[in-house]
């Protein structure tokens, strides 16, 4: 088994046969803020997905962002685990939607690898971060270790250092790493509070 993405999950690659016993569909005001988060200019964090062996993707966890992409006319972005067999205990997880990985993991005796690390991402197609997480990265947007990191405005410092941890292989390569980092902290859900 090995994990692929973020990418994009097309539509029609993705078996949506269940979505009437998912928990999702019975919550639309759920999905609902998805589509406004979105609309509003905000990011959701990828979903997960499981590929078997035919192609075919299933939903493992971020049923409401997928049907809020649908709704949206988009499809949505995930990391994809591949799987040996088209049967298996993420077919249950799939059918029912509850227990995300953590069901895989348990039902597999925990041999799910870690997502990957980010892939380096194209710092100029990012969009431009609010004024003062701006001024924050400017104060020393290269130092890996500097003091004030994570900055205080961050809401969920585990996330955050997750996110670092997922952008340290490229760390180099950027001009402003932790503008990324930001990003991809933004991406798996981190929240953030007023200005520093």
């Amino acid at each position: 088994m090995g994990w692929r993405g973020p990418k994009v999950v097309p539509f029609d690659e993705i078996d949506m046969s269940g979505r009437a016993k998912w928990t999702a569909t019975a919550e639309p005001d759920r999905v609902a803020h998805f589509v406004r988060t979105v609309q509003g200019g905000g990011e959701l964090k990828p979903s997960v997905f499981v590929q078997t062996p035919d192609g075919v993707h299933h939903v493992a966890d971020g049923h409401h962002r997928v049907l809020a992409d649908e709704q949206l006319g988009r499809d949505p972005i995930g990391f994809v685990l591949d799987v040996p067999t088209k049967e298996g205990p993420w077919m249950d997880m799939h059918n029912a939607q509850k227990g995300g990985l953590s069901r895989i993991e348990s039902s597999s005796g925990g041999s799910v690898p870690p997502p990957p690390p980010a892939p380096q991402v194209d710092e100029d197609a990012l969009p431009p971060l609010a004024p003062h997480e701006q001024a924050w990265v400017d104060k020393d947007p290269k130092n890996a270790d500097r003091d004030d990191n994570p900055p205080s405005f961050i809401d969920d410092e585990d996330t955050w250092e997750r996110a670092k941890e997922a952008v340290m292989p490229h760390w180099d390569e950027y001009d402003e790493p932790y503008a990324v980092v930001m990003h991809v902290y933004k991406l798996m859900g981190g929240g953030t509070s007023g200005d520093d």
